[in-house]
């Protein structure tokens, strides 16, 4: 992947205390997200491949296991339509169905989000 591009807009989940946590780990990482300084915040930044761009839909629209049926936050910077900053995220394009689940040996889920929570602790300071 190239690097990104400033010009570019930038999607951010917030992740609320969810019960289908490892769901929500595998689609951040399909993603590309990586932590921000803000409380269990991540932010996916482009260009991004069709399983990425499908991916970050797939985050926008999950609805989680529990009784509660908790929905990440999501913020498009700048402000606008996520479909839209996914076209643009995405110059190849992509659809919805382009997101695929990884094979199950494919990540250590439990690992990576502490190997994200350190990352923001050492910005933090």
């Amino acid at each position: 992947m190239t690097e990104p591009k400033a010009d570019m807009p930038r999607v951010y989940f917030t992740v609320p205390g969810v019960e289908d946590l490892t769901s929500v780990i595998i689609m951040l990482r399909t993603a590309g997200a990586t932590i921000t300084d803000e409380w269990r915040e991540f932010m996916v930044e482009g260009p991004l491949t069709a399983r990425q761009a499908a991916a970050v839909w797939q985050l926008a629209e999950h609805v989680d296991s529990g009784s509660e049926s908790n929905r990440l936050g999501v913020r498009v910077d700048p402000s606008g339509d996520l479909k839209a900053a996914l076209d643009v995220m995405c110059p190849d394009g992509w659809t919805i169905d382009a997101f695929d689940w990884p094979d199950a040996d494919w990540s250590d889920t439990d690992q990576w989000w502490m190997e994200q929570q350190q990352l923001q602790r050492s910005r933090r300071g």
